[in-house]
């Protein structure tokens, strides 16, 4: 026995599945064995499952970055497991949580015999991949504003030493601003080509 029906039909994933297909999906999950003081899944690790979540809350943790805080229904580390690339967070499951887990190969390969729902899948999927890179691309040309009004700033306030008589914290409040000024230069960040587009430089 899996997720019910009730609980996949809000999962955008799911969308456009009727009743029959939903059921027929939740038996291809099986529950997860909690233990609080172990991720369900950390960073780096080989993505081959994804999750989902009808009871209780999951923390996803980015180190150095973002927490969120999912409660259910929530479909969990879909994009990795349906891709196979490495997590990039760490999933903590609070106890007393309900989690099923359905491994993406056995997905495919149900998918795979049921063509229709493999193609509204892949529609499905597709929507979410697109929906997610446009709240990045957001997300990154605010992050770019940001740091462009603090380039400024920072350039202003190291003419505003140069200019002012000197003091003993002249010095380092120059160069502290001035290293800060040369690593937020554009060309100090990497771009990384995709794998199926390998650069090199020469």
């Amino acid at each position: 026995m899996g997720p019910r029906a009730s609980e996949l039909r809000t999962i955008p994933l799911f969308q456009g599945f009727g009743e029959d297909e939903l059921s027929s999906v939740g038996v291809l999950f099986a529950r997860v064995d909690i233990d609080p003081n172990k991720p369900l899944f950390d960073v780096g690790e080989t993505s081959t499952d994804l999750y989902l979540l009808t009871d209780g809350e999951v923390v996803l943790d980015r180190p150095n970055d973002d927490v969120f805080r999912l409660h259910p229904p929530a479909l969990i580390g879909e994009l990795g497991a349906l891709t196979g690339l490495p997590r990039s967070t760490r999933a903590t499951v609070t106890a007393g949580s309900t989690v099923w887990a359905l491994p993406a190969r056995k997905i495919q390969t149900y998918l795979a015999t049921n063509q229709e729902l493999g193609i509204r899948f892949l529609v499905n999927l597709l929507g979410i991949v697109a929906d997610k890179v446009h709240r990045d691309q957001v997300r990154m040309a605010d992050m770019r504003q940001n740091v462009i009004r603090t380039q400024k700033e920072m350039k202003r306030l190291r003419e505003v030493v140069l200019e002012s008589a000197e003091t003993p914290l002249s010095a380092p409040v120059h160069d502290a601003l001035d290293k800060l000024i040369t690593n937020n230069r554009r060309v100090n960040y990497r771009v990384q080509p995709p794998a199926s587009l390998a650069a090199q430089l020469r």
